[in-house]
């Protein structure tokens, strides 16, 4: 298995992360930790949404929101 990590920045506003990314080439979406989408200030969405995982039978919520620059 290939295992590709970048180090990017995460920005929200004027805050902004430098974090270590590892990155699902067959994904068709990003995701984040709830720790580090704390630490930058993410935007909670009135309700989560349930988000299906590559691996079968697995999800994911999506809380809310942040801009990443790679």
């Amino acid at each position: 298995m290939v295992k590709v990590e970048k180090m990017i920045r995460v920005f929200k506003e004027d805050k902004s992360l430098e974090v270590l990314a590892l990155f699902d080439t067959g994904s068709r979406r990003s995701y984040l930790s709830r720790n580090l989408a704390e630490k930058i200030g993410y935007e909670r969405l009135r309700e989560f949404k349930r988000i299906p995982l590559d691996v079968e039978g697995k999800y994911a919520e999506l809380v809310g929101w942040a801009i990443v620059e790679l």
